[in-house]
């Protein structure tokens, strides 16, 4: 105890900022606390400090130690605290509110968004005081900058819960910010009031006059794009297959302007400066020219990270610098990880909502990683560097080695601190990134500092000119290094969230990695019995699936469309249509679809079903064939001809994917063990149908419990689908999303079912489900289920008995209902 004790003493600041850190978390229950208690403890304690620091300065250093932990609860509260918001309990409000726009927008073809700032909000009785954020959508056509002052009317709406699994849970960190929810501009009412701010204005200037210089003299449009996302933190024109491959190679944190382009930044002024001050002797002999290079660095990277546009990210990167340089100013040794502490405090001090947000999380998780772990994973590594006293080309080859078995010691250290956060964040695991990184970062390094230098000086035309010069084909040699690790076999995985006993598993294993004093002596322990439990969860996962007797429909909530996955007893999963976007704003396969199997450990499946050639059906496909191992895609018989369809074919044949047209009384296959799965519609006519009416019906069964997927059929398909008789069902898919032209009474009465799920977007503009849709099932004595209020349904039995879990209701904590035999006990 006593050990422990004195590496606690040891680091008091890194200790005080993970207490600071430690209470930060704490305090996201204390959603409606005062912080007045908050600021009397920690002023008590702060005061007993001061007053023992004399007498007993073990419970001195305690008091300020826990003096920390009771700021970060005030802070955090401070932070979040919010005055004369609307009450957005019983739904969305509109208001003309008047505020400042707090971050630099961002514009794509649909839409700009923004953090909005609300200082005052119009009643009816006038204009009064206000303070709170929303997350603002307006026009792209809007024109903002940072600093705008304007007045808008906004239709405001409470951060929803997450409707799948997989999705974040955005309601904690709304609340640490301040924000009250997403708003959108109503019918285009928004004005500029008042001049825009100086600083901001004169920053957008330059960041268009710098797009201007750009375009000029690089010319490759991604290249130009990847300059101006460095230098002026501009990200807009880079290509979403772009992104897409820097997320596949692991290289997805060079796009954003945070801790790596900052240090470079900072390491290279520092270094250029101090050469230019060591030329002169009358510097040498009346300075300490390290401390002078440390603080002349610090404007310019505050410039830099200006000029980038000051986004959170980057200015936090800047304080964790600005700490470094300032401890070589007052001439302090700056032990690592007291630094780090430092940082984190200063970091969290300066934005305590800092800590739920996925650049700090990932950035410090990466540096712990790096400062812990690289020298023990090094050490794993059996090949010895050479001493100081060897030479020879042989001694430069062996010291080339081991640099870099370093780079991929520290490359390795970071992957596996950060681990876990990744895996949460975009259920993906880059295999690639490892070597991606070591190959790819001295390159990004070179070329941040030539985008860095060519806005630093960029009133230096012919010098500014020359840097851009330079970063086009450094630009483009990134690109092309990113796209080949981004197309290597198995570059990526796609993976699950850790559960909370994987999880405290592997923090175990890292901490037995790190061997830290003055646990070493039970590393080897700690690591053993983590790794096995981590195996044992592994193989659980793996083989829980195939030994399963039960069948679990999901039905996910992917807004105006549907996808559902069916797993059958054995471990055999289908995939029944594959959600869209028809506006094409956003891959909702990628975005929505992907991470909710990754969840659920869906990453291959048996068949993929699309019931009909519309875009809210098949528009994710694509994501879903080029990420996952997909055996079979069954189409209707007269849908392979459908032009929508042709894209997603020619990649399946790619793919190796088999194709199966499949109509009423076709069989997939006999492999679907206990379960029974049919085939229904589209029937075989010879009068033309609809795309809808011509929609692939599919019937699964187990025991005395049916489930009916009835794509978007609706009144010919319903009434051609009932001549051949067979539909009666536990649980049906409502067609069309309950629309009024389908689920006719003949079709409710004929499927019979106790449970109807509608698959709907929130306030769609169909107003899809119908009221009179809903009231015709209820009027059955049916339970009515819906994915825009619900979110994913999972509906899962024995044959016997039939568990429903909403998952909305599943994440608020209330118990699930249980039927048996499809009726409610």
């Amino acid at each position: 105890m006593r050990s422990i004790f004195a590496a606690i003493i040891e680091r008091p600041l890194l200790t005080a900022a993970l207490l600071f850190a430690l209470s930060l978390v704490g305090s996201s229950f204390l959603e409606e606390a005062s912080p007045w208690p908050w600021a009397a403890l920690c002023g008590t304690l702060a005061l007993a400090s001061a007053r023992l620091r004399g007498r007993a300065p073990l419970v001195a250093a305690l008091a300020a130690l826990l003096a920390f932990g009771a700021a970060g609860p005030l802070s955090a509260l401070l932070r979040g605290a919010t005055r004369g918001a609307p009450d957005l309990s019983s739904g969305p409000v509109e208001r003309l509110v008047e505020g400042t726009v707090a971050e630099q927008p961002r514009t794509d073809a649909f839409r700009t968004r923004t953090l909005f700032a609300v200082e005052r909000v119009q009643e009816a009785e006038g204009w009064r005081e206000a303070r709170f954020g929303v997350r603002l959508s307006a026009p792209p056509s809007a024109g903002m900058t940072r600093g705008d002052r304007l007045r808008a009317r906004l239709r405001i709406e409470a951060p929803v819960p997450p409707q799948n699994p997989g999705a974040p849970d955005l309601r904690s960190r709304y609340r640490a910010e301040g924000l009250i929810g997403h708003a959108r501009v109503v019918d285009g009412q928004l004005a500029a009031i008042g001049p825009r701010s100086g600083l901001w204005s004169w920053t957008e200037r330059f960041r268009a006059r710098f797009r201007e210089r750009s375009a000029k003299v690089i010319q490759g449009e991604q290249a130009r794009a990847l300059v101006d996302a460095l230098a002026i933190g501009e990200r807009a024109q880079l290509s979403e297959e772009v992104t897409e491959e820097f997320a596949a190679s692991g290289l997805v944190h060079i796009l954003s302007v945070s801790g790596l382009h900052v240090a470079v930044v900072a390491a290279g002024l520092f270094r250029l400066l101090l050469a230019l001050l060591r030329r002169s002797t009358r510097l040498l002999r009346r300075f300490e020219l390290r401390s002078a290079a440390a603080l002349l660095s610090l404007p310019p990277m505050a410039l830099y990270i200006l000029l980038t546009g000051a986004e959170v990210p980057a200015i936090r990167s800047g304080l964790m610098a600005g700490v470094v340089l300032l401890a070589m100013v007052v001439k302090r040794e700056a032990e690592s990880l007291t630094t780090l502490g430092v940082a984190l405090l200063a970091v969290l001090a300066f934005d305590p909502a800092a800590l739920h947000a996925l650049s700090f999380q990932l950035s410090f998780a990466a540096m712990a990683g790096l400062l812990l772990l690289s020298r023990p994973l090094r050490a794993l590594i059996p090949f010895k560097a050479p001493s100081k006293e060897e030479r020879g080309a042989r001694a430069r080859l062996r010291w080339c080695v081991d640099w870099l078995l370093s780079t991929l010691a520290a490359s390795l250290a970071a992957s596996l601190a950060t681990w876990p956060i990744v895996a949460e964040a975009f259920h993906r695991l880059s295999l690639a990134g490892l070597l991606s990184n070591l190959v790819a970062l001295p390159v990004a390094s070179l070329l941040t500092i030539c985008c860095a230098a060519a806005a630093l000086l960029f009133p230096l035309a012919p010098l500014s000119h020359l840097l851009l010069m330079a970063s086009g084909p450094l630009a483009s040699l990134l690109l092309a290094i990113n796209a080949f690790f981004a197309h290597l076999p198995m570059a990526s995985l796609l993976v699950g969230s850790l559960s909370p006993l994987s999880l405290a598993a592997w923090l175990v294993l890292l901490f037995a990695l790190a061997g830290r004093r003055p646990w070493r002596r039970w590393r080897k322990r700690l690591a053993l019995a983590s790794a096995l439990l981590l195996a044992i969860t592994f193989v659980h996962r793996t083989l829980a699936p195939r030994l399963n007797r039960e069948l679990a429909v999901t039905f996910f909530s992917v807004g105006q469309g549907d996808a559902a996955l069916v797993e059958l007893p054995g471990g055999r999963r289908l995939l029944i249509d594959a959600c869209g976007d028809p506006s094409g704003r956003f891959d909702a396969g990628e975005r929505i679809l992907l991470p909710a199997l990754a969840e659920l450990g869906a990453t291959r499946l048996d068949a993929l079903a699309l019931s009909h050639p519309d875009a809210d059906h098949v528009a994710g496909a694509p994501a879903l064939l080029e990420k996952l191992d997909v055996r079979e895609l069954w189409v209707a018989p007269n849908a392979e001809r459908a032009p929508e369809l042709s894209p997603i074919l020619a990649l399946a044949r790619d793919k190796g994917v088999k194709l199966r047209a499949l109509g009423a009384g076709s069989v997939p296959n006999e492999r679907w063990g206990p379960a029974r799965v049919e085939i229904l519609g589209p029937p075989t006519t010879s009068e033309p149908l609809s795309d809808n009416d011509a929609s692939q019906v599919i019937r699964i069964s187990l025991g005395e419990i049916s489930f009916l997927f009835a794509g978007d059929l609706e009144r010919r398909g319903e009434a051609l689908l009932l001549v051949k008789g067979g539909v009666a069902s536990t649980v049906l898919k409502a067609p069309h999303h309950g629309s009024d032209s389908s689920s006719t009474p003949e079709f409710v009465a004929a499927v019979g079912a106790r449970e109807v799920l509608f698959s709907a977007g929130r306030d769609n503009r169909f107003r899809f489900p119908k009221e009179s849709v809903v009231d015709r099932y209820r009027a059955t004595g049916a339970r009515i289920w819906r994915t825009d209020l619900d979110g994913a349904v999972r509906f899962v039995t024995d044959g016997k008995a039939l568990r429903v879990e909403p998952f909305v209701e599943a994440t608020s904590g209330r118990p699930s209902p249980v039927m048996a035999g499809g009726r409610a006990d």
